[in-house]
């Protein structure tokens, strides 16, 4: 796909559990305007600003290139002056895959205006948002998510059921939150659930032996830094199919590794994958 635009944008790609690839910018409007960029179909990009210090008709601008080019993925990251005004203006943009809005103010009102118009939306990132359990609600007019980032929010157990009623959601960053071992029943009722990240929570033992029904899905678990023991370990080796299984900094001891690594023969060490993954146990 060509990318052009009457902004200059920077354009990259997103990468789940990795580092997101810068792949240039969008061509100048001019006289001599460049060769544009050029962007494989496969891949899930998205433009943003240069500044991320814009706000008002600058965004206002930055969403309607979005809209009238078709273009996949919009990220607002770090824009701090943002306010969930931009919201009713990207309702209903028929292309829109890719939303980040990492470390915004955006709050549950701009979650209420999106639900119900974004039909082909599957990766939305509110890490670092103004979000709460109530807002997630308005989760359920996005049906087609398949990637959702609520860490370093002050989401709780509370939200949990909303988030396991969606029915594409393959992966689920939950990092920093204040997620515990009482909301883990309710996650685990996730019907596409592949990638869960706990990490920084108050999740312990009891929780991971209440994701026993996400066994036979699940290929990422992340639960470094948080208060898991040896004793969940007989629990961990049920997930047989994952491929990589994060305990640094926990009481889960060196002396099981080898346990796990019978049950799960798709672990292996520590490992990078393509596009920086980091992948297999890792410590």
């Amino acid at each position: 796909m060509h990318v052009s635009s009457n902004l200059v944008l920077s354009v990259a790609e997103q990468i789940p559990h990795g580092i997101d690839r810068v792949l240039g910018t969008t061509a100048q409007a001019g006289p001599d305007p460049g060769a544009p960029l050029e962007v494989a179909d496969a891949l899930a990009w998205y433009v943003r600003p240069l500044d991320i210090e814009i706000a008002g008709d600058a965004i206002s601008n930055v969403i309607g290139e979005v809209r009238e080019r078709g273009f996949p993925g919009l990220s607002l990251a770090s824009c701090r002056h943002l306010d969930d005004c931009f919201a009713p203006l990207l309702a209903g943009a028929p292309d829109l895959r890719l939303l980040d809005l990492f470390n915004t103010p955006t709050g549950d009102s701009a979650l209420a205006a999106l639900s119900g118009t974004l039909p082909r939306l599957a990766r939305l990132n509110l890490a670092g948002s103004l979000v709460t359990d109530g807002g997630l609600a308005h989760l359920r007019g996005l049906p087609a998510l398949e990637i959702l980032h609520l860490g370093w929010t002050d989401i709780g157990d509370e939200g949990l059921a909303a988030i396991a009623a969606l029915p594409n959601l393959k992966t689920l960053v939950l990092h920093g939150t204040r997620v515990t071992d009482a909301g883990m029943a309710a996650l685990a009722r996730s019907a596409a659930l592949e990638a869960l990240d706990l990490q920084e929570t108050a999740v312990s033992d009891a929780g991971v032996r209440a994701l026993a029904p996400l066994a036979p899905r699940l290929v990422r678990l992340y639960l470094g830094y948080t208060a898991i023991t040896d004793a969940c370990v007989d629990d961990l080796c049920r997930f047989a199919r994952l491929r990589t299984l994060m305990l640094r900094a926990t009481r889960v001891t060196p002396a099981r590794d080898a346990d796990l690594a019978r049950a799960m023969s798709d672990l292996g060490g520590l490992d990078t994958g393509p596009g920086g993954i980091q992948e297999g146990l890792i410590r």
